[in-house]
């Protein structure tokens, strides 16, 4: 009996994966399990994206996968998987993306990521004025968490300036204090 040979790009083909040969390297979007085989790397190279796009219009940003209807340069209009309402897909190309169930719905997400990614890094100094969307964009805190300290503590204001929101933050312990001060300057 003859032992079969499989081979990995027919497999690739067949389940519509997009794949890049050069010389002996595979490159495929996505995840390869490779523990217990032997295969090692002294050097893992960073993706340029994590963007992934599969033959027959099909395109996984953020971990949902979705049918492309029409595309205008990185905006898509889309149809989630398993789902029976189009919607959109705003992205960069590269590693920000946003969904929606209207265009200017994923526009506004995917502005509002840009920002949200720049105010993680950016240094608080004692006159940065504190929003709840700016800490809990910096935190990670939920509205609804937030709003629930708040009235713990009888909060009135919208917005401190972070040397005023800084005792009272330590003073109750508040969720998201340690990653606070991590990008404090004062």
């Amino acid at each position: 009996m003859k032992k079969q040979t499989f081979v990995l790009e027919d497999y690739l083909n067949d389940n519509g994966i997009e794949f890049r040969k050069e010389g002996d390297s595979l490159t495929v979007g996505g995840s390869l399990y490779l523990r217990g085989t032997g295969i090692t790397a002294k050097e893992v190279k960073k993706p340029k994206t994590d963007l992934l796009k599969f033959k027959r219009n099909y395109i996984s940003a953020d971990g949902i996968l979705s049918e492309v209807i029409t595309k205008k340069g990185n905006t898509y209009l889309i149809k989630n998987v398993g789902k029976k309402v189009n919607g959109y897909l705003v992205t960069d190309g590269k590693f920000t993306h946003a969904h929606g169930e209207t265009l200017a719905k994923a526009k506004e997400d995917f502005r509002f990521k840009i920002i949200a990614e720049k105010l993680k890094k950016d240094p608080i100094t004692k006159d940065t004025v504190i929003t709840i969307q700016y800490y809990r964009i910096v935190t990670g805190a939920c509205e609804s968490g937030v709003k629930h300290w708040m009235e713990q503590n009888s909060i009135k204001k919208e917005s401190y300036k972070a040397s005023e929101l800084l005792p009272i933050l330590e003073k109750t312990n508040a969720y998201g204090l340690d990653r606070f001060k991590s990008l404090i300057t004062f």
